[in-house]
């Protein structure tokens, strides 16, 4: 098999059955640069890992996806907590699975922005651009 297709395999792979120990999901809270990602874990502490070379050409880390993220093998020595196991791809599927964090449940989609209705229009500056017709214009018509 080609790498790039055993890559593609690795990348389509869906949720685990059991997370391993060490295995936490975590939320993409920043990019800090060199690969490696500010994340946001269930208890809602924040911290940093690296996305190894296998990911780096062939994946797109977005702002708020997730990541199934190893923190059980840090023999490092500097600020990274750990690395980025697999990126959450088809979110749907993981959702379902039983140990998906509470803290990470969908936000309802707000939709549109909503505004109250106690809001005063004369509050609005006029428009310097349109002209208002006058109360001459209007009886003309």
């Amino acid at each position: 098999m080609s790498r790039r297709r055993l890559q593609q395999a690795t990348l389509a792979s869906g949720p685990p059955d059991v997370l391993a120990d060490g295995h936490f999901i975590a939320r993409i809270l920043a990019a800090q640069g060199q690969q490696i990602f500010s994340v946001e874990l269930p208890d809602k502490s924040e911290v940093l890992v690296e996305l190894p070379p296998k990911f780096r050409s062939t994946v797109f880390v977005k702002r708020g996806g997730y990541v199934l993220a190893d923190l059980g093998s840090s023999e490092r020595t500097n600020k990274i907590a750990g690395e980025i196991v697999e990126v959450v791809v088809e979110e749907k599927e993981w959702r379902k699975m039983s140990y998906w964090p509470k803290e990470f449940a969908k936000r309802p989609d707000m939709g549109y922005m909503q505004y109250d209705d106690d809001d005063d229009d004369d509050e609005l500056m006029e428009n310097p651009n349109h002209r208002m017709p006058s109360s001459d214009e209007e009886d003309d018509m």
